[in-house]
């Protein structure tokens, strides 16, 4: 007789606990909308690999669409925040309500040479007459033994007055190395309210 073999089933990796703002949309001109859901990082340890599902629903609770959104940055640090954010194409039904579900958080490991601690420190920050705009000016500082970076990444989230996030922008620089410390010059607008913060969270890697 053939012997029976069991089929080798590989487990999914649960996603660590990460608290999800109530997602927000924001209509494009285009007839399509910005969606997104703010992470908030309540653990101990930073966090890689974050990505959450959002869909569309209809007054009736149907899904209507649903997409990956993902976050700027590869890592979310201890008490820090980022939107996950995703855009819907048009054409889109005149009412319905955005759900969030979180689909991978994964625990990075502390010692992880992929990465080099970086130091933001923002030196002005304009908000222009409308509120619509802001630019934020600053310096990014490493300071990981001399290890020189080769990649940065800043996330420029603005808020409204009420916490809730209203515009992102990733801002990049490459070099074979980069100077430290690193100017940065970024403008963020708004997709609908009014700004009244501004955020820079950053990353590096040799």
């Amino acid at each position: 007789d053939a012997a029976l073999t069991t089929p080798t089933v590989i487990p999914t990796p649960s996603p660590v606990p990460v608290s999800l703002q109530s997602p927000i949309c924001y209509s494009a001109a285009d007839g399509g909308a910005w969606c997104l859901t703010l992470a908030q990082n309540e653990q101990l340890i930073p966090l890689e690999s974050l990505s959450a599902w959002i869909s569309l629903q209809s007054p009736e609770g149907e899904t209507i669409t649903g997409q990956t959104a993902t976050s700027p940055l590869d890592v979310l640090q201890p008490g820090a925040a980022l939107p996950l954010m995703v855009f819907f194409d048009p054409p889109l039904p005149a009412s319905y309500t955005p759900v969030s579900e979180l689909l991978t958080a994964l625990p990075a490991v502390i010692t992880d040479t992929r990465y080099l601690t970086v130091t933001i420190a923002v030196s002005s920050l304009e908000i222009n007459s409308s509120a619509l705009q802001a630019t934020v000016r600053g310096n990014a500082s490493l300071s990981s033994g001399g290890q020189p970076a080769r990649l940065v990444w800043l996330a420029v989230v603005a808020y409204d007055a009420v916490g809730n996030v209203v515009g992102m922008r990733r801002w990049e620089a490459t070099g074979d190395p980069l100077p430290d410390p690193l100017p940065f010059d970024v403008n963020v607008f708004s997709l609908g309210p009014k700004i009244t913060r501004v955020e820079v969270l950053g990353e590096a890697k040799p």
